[in-house]
């Protein structure tokens, strides 16, 4: 009897002791800072009309239009506006809407689109001589 209990408190303190020592070994790791910005390009990429002023969602297929000073998200656009894909822009756009630097955007590639006509006509013009 005198064995079977010394074994009894042989197994109960090893169990305790144990226990002691696994809730003092806690492994802490800290992540490891990133080399380059975690970005979803999917989410961010757009086409930007500037004819009609309206932006394309690449991946989900959605379009920002503006209609009664507000912006519109839809899977199909209204009859009324037609889009020439010959001048679409592609943007990388980082805000959380694309139409949040519309007046940038507006400014930018309406100004594009004029030099783009006059410089193909200045083409023709040389080619021609």
């Amino acid at each position: 009897m005198h064995r079977r209990s010394f074994l009894k408190a042989m197994a109960g303190s090893s169990v305790i002791l144990a226990g002691a020592g696994l809730t003092g070994c806690v492994v802490q790791s800290k992540p490891q800072p990133s080399r380059r910005p975690v970005y979803d390009d999917a989410n961010y990429d757009y086409y930007y009309y500037p004819d009609v002023n309206v932006y394309f969602h690449i991946s989900t297929g959605y379009y920002y239009y503006w209609d009664r000073k507000v912006w519109v998200r839809a899977r199909r656009l209204p009859r009324h506006y037609h889009l020439n894909h010959r001048y679409r822009r592609r943007l990388l756009i980082r805000d959380r809407h694309p139409y949040e630097r519309n007046r940038e955007h507006r400014r930018e590639y309406r100004e594009g689109r004029r030099d783009d006509r006059r410089n193909r006509r200045k083409d023709w013009r040389e080619d021609r001589r």
